[in-house]
């Protein structure tokens, strides 16, 4: 589990992955921040503007990879420079533009399951 310093950012968490995942997350005990253009923390891939607020004070980031991949190798970049340790990206879409150094290999079958182990076996560390 992450320590009481760790706040993990799911950006993208009203929708159908995200929503699931944030919901997992703190059923384990882990402080999320639910970010989307709706959410508790204003975060859209399309205003770079909000993605500064959203990172402040993170460790962590969930993220399914916009639509556009440049857009979210800009935003791996400036979440590394703001502080942010582990990343897990949910994506094959525009995977290959996302810097490999901060990213752990993932193959499970069921992303739910595997974050739901990872929250409660401490693999976050």
């Amino acid at each position: 589990m992450t320590t009481q310093a760790d706040s993990i950012l799911v950006p993208g968490a009203t929708g159908k992955t995200g929503r699931r995942l944030v919901s997992t997350l703190r059923a384990a005990g882990e402080h999320v921040w639910a970010a989307s253009r709706s959410g508790e923390v204003r975060f859209d891939w399309a205003d770079r503007e909000t993605w500064p607020a959203a990172l402040d004070g993170a460790t962590a980031v969930c993220v399914v990879a916009s639509e556009n991949p440049s857009s979210t190798r800009v935003f791996v970049d400036r979440a590394v420079a703001a502080g942010v340790r582990r990343f897990v990206a949910l994506s094959g879409r525009g995977i290959g533009l996302v810097p490999p150094e901060p990213l752990k290999s993932v193959e499970p079958a069921d992303f739910g399951d595997y974050v739901a182990r990872a929250a409660t076996t401490g693999a976050w560390s």
